[in-house]
């Protein structure tokens, strides 16, 4: 079975056996990303500073295969000894050993106090998402939402101004133009998948075009649902305040890969179409 690393490149002339693979990998408090798989053996995910420690429970797919995680020996489905975690990146190493041997490798990045994360939905939605409290619950039960007890909230807007970002162009007037935005003011936001840090928000909760370091996402191209203008204005369409698949209707969207005003508006599609959704911290 070949193995992969995160970035989904294969690993050259590596084949294992099932007896040293593991059929399950959980730790406490972290959502991995990627997702699981046995032949995956390279995870990258992010926990938030009130996480101080993790359980690691691997489980073999052979049961009579040995089991260390960090150098302790762990029966399969049975839970690891607490590992604390420092600020910044931690290593958690899970070698499996029978006819072969196999390490899975797990960097989880612990973020300082008062930094905040996004990440983008795996799941795709049309433009009826329940309104703006609907999309803030798509972002709440998405799998890709880290599993710390941390909130999120859609970062759309609508034309009735239930979520808006800035009444005039990049709020001109300060944070009061802000009405129950998704992003806080003055703070560091990271991927929650990997830890990068991809802005710091002014006052007012929104960036400056050119200070974006990296796309809200490290996969492939996703078109998310924003309605906002480049200039993080409410435009015209918002699908109805997010409760039509009208494909009549029609409302803006930005990109995932996008370090410039297309992060927030790549251009208007209709409102039948399926996007994904950025979630922020709060």
């Amino acid at each position: 079975i070949p193995l992969t690393q995160s970035d989904s490149s294969t690993t050259s002339s590596t084949t294992t056996t099932n007896s040293t693979l593991l059929s399950n990998l959980v730790i406490s408090s972290v959502t991995l990303y990627p997702n699981f798989s046995s032949s995956t053996i390279s995870y990258n995910t992010t926990v938030s500073s009130s996480i101080s420690s993790v359980i690691v429970t691997p489980t073999a797919s052979d049961t009579s295969a040995t089991i260390t995680v960090n150098g302790e020996t762990v029966s399969s489905g049975s839970a690891s000894s607490s590992i604390s975690l420092s600020s910044g990146a931690n290593t958690v190493t899970v070698i499996i050993s029978g006819t072969d041997t196999t390490t899975y490798t797990i960097t989880i990045n612990r973020l300082a106090a008062n930094k905040y994360r996004v990440f983008v939905t795996s799941a795709s939605y049309n433009g009826n998402l329940g309104g703006v409290s609907g999309a803030d619950s798509k972002c709440a039960s998405d799998s890709n939402k880290p599993n710390d007890g941390s909130t999120y909230k859609a970062v759309i807007v609508n034309v009735t101004n239930d979520r808006r970002a800035c009444s005039t162009a990049n709020c001109g007037g300060g944070s009061s133009e802000n009405t129950d935005w998704a992003l806080k003011a003055n703070k560091d936001y990271f991927r929650a998948t990997d830890g990068t840090q991809i802005f710091t928000t002014t006052n007012s909760g929104i960036f400056s075009f050119g200070t974006l370091l990296a796309g809200w996402d490290s996969g492939t191209q996703k078109k998310i649902w924003t309605a906002l203008n480049t200039d993080w204005t409410t435009a015209g369409g918002s699908c109805f305040t997010w409760g039509s698949t009208s494909s009549a209707l029609s409302t803006q969207y930005g990109v995932s890969d996008s370090t410039g005003t297309a992060s927030i508006f790549s251009g208007s599609t209709s409102c039948n179409e399926s996007l994904y959704l950025l979630c922020g911290e709060q």
